[in-house]
Parts: C-alpha cells; structure tokens; sequence
C-alpha cells in the first residue's frame, strides 16, 4: 500500500474556470512537506488527480483529503482503491446523503478545516474535530529554509478599499500587487506538465512569502505560508467566508469596517500548539497506514490476476433467453449467489429489461428492491419471464414451472450448477 496526495489537476474542467487557483497547489505542496517530516520516501507516494477520486484504480493508497471543496464529483465515496482519511476537510454544502453519512461515520472522526464543515458533521453526529488547514504545518521549525526580511510587502488578492489605506503606510515601490488566480496560458484541457508548472509557481510564491516583510491578503494560503514563516500578515476581506472560521485562532480577520483598526505593524505569529497539530495529522496518516496495509497487500496481491470470464454459462443462456433490445419482465427464482450474479448480467447489459421481483422458499421481505415471494401461481406476472438461479432449489423451482405450464427457454431458463 501507498500514500496518496491529492494533486490539483483541474485537466478538462479547466475551460470552465477563470484561473488556476495557485492555494490549491500548496496544500498538496503542506502534505509532501508532512511526508518528508514523517520519514515517507518519495517512491512510497501516490500523486491522485482531483479529478480521479471517484475512477482511481492504481495501487491501493491512504489518502489524507485536504481542502477539497467537499461536493458534486469530489464528494464521496470515493474509489473503492483509496482509503480516505479526513483530516484537514472542507464540505461547502451542509446537507449530506445517506451514503454519504455512512461513509463518513466509517472513515471518522472527521478532520474540518473550518468550522462551518464541523458543524455540519456534528449536524449529522458524526464524530469529527476542528482541525485547522494543514498547511499550518509548512513551519519553520520543520523548515531547512533561512527566512530573510527583504522589504517586499507582498499584497495578494486584496480588496480595492485597501489599496489607498497600504498605501499610505509603506513605499509604493515596495509594494507588489498580485493574484493566486492564475490565468490559463491555453484554452484546452490541462497536462501533467501545466500541473508541474503550477506546482512550481507556487513553491516559487511560498519562498516569497516567507523572505518578505509583510504579507497582506484576503487569500488563506497565502496567508498560511507567510504565516508559519514568522513573516507578519494581515487578513483583509471584502467578506469574512465560513472557510476562515478557524484562522481567526492567530490573526484578526478585518474587513472594510475595520480600516481604523488594522495594526499595519504586526508580529510574526506564534503557533503555540505546532506540536500537537503535528502529531494529530502525523499520527492520523500512521495509525491508517498500519491498520489497513498488510490486508491491502495481500488483497491486490490476489486481486492482480488474470481473471476467468466468470458467470460465463449464465450470461450464454441469458442471452439465448432474453433480447437486449426488447422491452421485458422478468423474475429470479433464488435469492443466493447465482441469484445475484444473473441480475448482476442483465443491469448491466440488458438495458430493456424490468426487474419485478424474487421467488424464493426462504428469504423473505425484499431483495434488489423488489418483492420476495414464496411459490404461489398468483404471484407471477403475465408475460414474466423466469429465470430459475438455484442448484439446491431446483426441484421446487422446476415443479413450479410445471404447475404454470411454463415451457423452459421459452417462459423461464435454468442457469445453475453444482458449482455455482
């Protein structure tokens, strides 16, 4: 098993964005700066598409899910080959699904970035804890880096109200105005290679931050990285979002109400808690990791192979049966493994065919969604066919048919064997 960062792709639904966010970037950039500190090689790490949470069928891979605004196609679950754990997350909407709610209460407790994403868990009673952005640990304690004051104030995505205000209280030209929002240097779908690119930019940025004098923004990474540096920051905002209702713990947030407020010489921030906010995210990933590797291994060990074509005699006579492009009812007889297995075959490749019920001797209640009944003449629809999916209950299900006067591959077809 590996471990798995989530990288910033955006690839096709680039054309649909304004820009390329460069936050996005540094929170993966947090979660390999994690990893070094943890001892984890390079080799031993996974890089995962945004894009690919749900389709990722690589190795199987602990995946700490951070900052992904948590809806639509980033929502979970995920594949079936990640095991996700939450630990720095974002969820925009505050409504959940009942799948969501079960795998959330599976991979708990629940990491929140925000405090808007844990009131949400806690809406839903699912255990969870306010974790604070993960890239709280881009710290120098853990950081090789010679931070250096070189006079720049870096005033990134600020609002126009302030402007006139930084103005007044630092030289103009020390001043350097720019964005996180990155325009596309192309119209089409985004490459690995545009997304080495970004990831550099912003590795480029964070060292900026972290030599300048002062960083002023309304963007939480970058006030993040400067921040853990020991450069002062100010956080100014148009609006104070929900995604900052745990930052306000180091900083004041102000707003254009505040101008008369704002310390325009502020002190670099003491992260009291580093060490507990380090083993918290560093023990989450390996208490995880050690739970579930030894069972992953051996199950892709398995998993890996080339496969029979199973259910191969089911899906022969089905399709002598049935006409995929005819609309037709259908009932199972036997609720079992070979039960399962032929409706399995007809979802998938029998577009046409409606599933009204089981016939079984001893299941009760309802399978696949549908009514289970005992073998009685007035349970069958008319121009039902049977598909008889029991080896043990085949003398039953066969007496059954006589009594309907069915003829067999014509109203119903036996698919079983000894060997299921």
């Amino acid at each position: 098993m590996k471990y798995g960062v989530i990288i910033y792709n955006y690839e096709d639904i680039a054309i649909k964005c304004a820009g390329y966010n460069l936050g996005d970037p540094v929170q993966t950039i947090a979660v390999l700066h994690l990893y070094k500190q943890m001892g984890i090689p390079e080799n031993e790490i996974v890089h995962i598409g945004m894009q690919h949470l749900k389709d990722y069928n690589g190795e199987y891979v602990i995946l700490p899910i951070i900052g992904v605004g948590i809806v639509g196609d980033y929502a979970p679950p995920y594949s079936e080959r990640i095991i996700p754990i939450f630990i720095s997350s974002h969820f925009v909407l505050d409504e959940l699904t009942q799948e969501q709610i079960s795998y959330l209460n599976h991979h708990a407790p629940i990491g929140c970035r925000d405090e808007w994403s844990l009131n949400t868990m806690r809406k839903y009673n699912i255990p969870s804890y306010l974790s604070g952005c993960i890239t709280v640990l881009m710290h120098p304690k853990m950081d090789t880096l010679n931070c250096r004051n070189d006079g720049k104030i870096w005033a990134i995505d600020v609002p126009e109200f302030i402007k006139p205000e930084l103005e007044k209280h630092f030289d103009k030209e020390n001043i350097i105005y720019g964005t996180h929002l990155v325009p596309f240097s192309h119209d089409g779908a985004m490459t690995a290679k545009d997304t080495k690119d970004y990831i550099n930019m912003a590795k480029q940025r964070i060292e900026e931050y972290r030599k300048a004098k002062l960083v002023i923004s309304s963007r939480m990474h970058a006030i993040i990285p400067a921040m853990t540096a020991g450069t002062p920051v100010i956080g100014v905002f148009e609006n104070i979002s929900y995604r900052f209702s745990w930052l306000d713990k180091y900083i004041p947030l102000y707003t254009e109400s505040d101008i008369d407020k704002i310390d325009w010489t502020p002190k670099s921030v003491e992260i009291q808690q580093y060490d507990l906010i380090y083993k918290v995210f560093s023990k989450r990933i390996s208490d995880i990791y050690n739970k579930y590797a030894d069972y992953m291994d051996i199950s892709l060990y398995y998993e890996e192979r080339h496969k029979a074509q199973y259910g191969n005699r089911y899906k022969k006579i089905i399709n002598r049966f049935i006409d995929k492009e005819k609309k037709v009812n259908y009932m199972i007889f036997g609720c079992g493994l070979i039960g399962a297995v032929a409706y399995k075959i007809i979802q998938e490749e029998y577009p046409y065919a409606n599933f009204l019920g089981a016939i079984d001797n001893y299941v009760e209640g309802e399978w696949k969604g549908k009514p289970v009944y005992k073998p009685n003449k007035n349970v069958i629809y008319p121009d039902t066919k049977i598909i008889i999916a029991t080896y043990s209950g085949k003398e039953s299900a066969l007496n059954f048919m006589k009594s309907l006067n069915y003829k067999e591959n014509s109203n119903y077809c036996y698919i079983a064997t000894t060997s299921g």
